[in-house]
């Protein structure tokens, strides 16, 4: 009798020693397939309010400043909001609230470099100022758009004056 206790103790103990990597390893699928589905309302949530603001705004303004035309108070005020909320989107990424920004970064990413572009001078001007964390969100989605962005800006050599 003694025997078949001892096997079933083992059996027990050989149970609970797998059961504890399920477990964990249950917890882990559990966590990424949760960050999984947080990311995806994050990147719909962007994408709509990006969608909304180039719709109505963005996308105009953009298009008639980038074909030459001189732009007025009100574009530069439309302009600066779009970049105030590529800043505000890095911030995010940044922080780790969209874990694979992927997704809505190569969807944006045209629109973005060509505000970069526009703007190369003024966000050189602000980070001589103010510093590089003043656009730090930017640098962060640039990094992910248009990777030789900031080295363009040459901002060691404007700081160092």
């Amino acid at each position: 009798m003694a025997s078949v206790k001892a096997i079933f103790e083992l059996v027990a103990l050989a149970a609970a020693a797998l059961g504890l990597p399920i477990a964990v390893y249950q917890l882990y699928a559990g966590r990424r397939e949760a960050q999984a589905g947080r990311d995806l309302q994050v990147a719909l949530t962007l994408s709509a309010s990006f969608r909304e603001k180039w719709d109505s705004q963005w996308a105009v303004v953009l298009r008639r400043v980038g074909s030459g035309a001189d732009s007025n108070e009100e574009d530069e005020i439309i302009l600066e909001s779009m970049l105030n909320w590529v800043d505000w989107l890095g911030t995010l990424i940044k922080h780790g609230h969209l874990a694979d920004s992927g997704v809505v970064l190569d969807t944006l990413a045209f629109p973005i470099n060509e505000l970069l572009e526009r703007y190369r001078g003024r966000i050189a001007s602000d980070v001589a100022k103010h510093g590089r964390d003043y656009w730090g969100g930017l640098f962060e989605v640039a990094a992910g758009t248009f990777p030789e962005f900031e080295d363009s800006l040459d901002i060691g050599a404007q700081q160092a004056h």
